[in-house]
């Protein structure tokens, strides 16, 4: 019995070939990017703070969302 999607897997395996060549390529210059003397610790207090931030907008549209649906339902 003939396949029926053998057209369709050859072509998804070229798009999966091109897709892995390109994301195997952009690692390989995100490795170059960073300094020789990058320190993930330095990155803490930064993420932390983008951290609380985000969820403290979250917090706040939840907030926002209950005080709409309790009084104009």
């Amino acid at each position: 019995m003939k396949n029926k999607f053998a057209f369709i897997n050859k072509k998804l395996a070229a798009a999966s070939a091109a897709v892995s060549g390109v994301v195997l390529a952009g690692a390989a210059q995100a490795q170059s990017v960073l300094p020789i003397d990058f320190n993930m610790a330095d990155t803490n207090t930064d993420i932390i703070t983008v951290g609380g931030a985000m969820i403290g907008l979250a917090v706040t549209a939840v907030g926002i969302k209950w005080v709409k649906a309790t009084f104009f339902g």
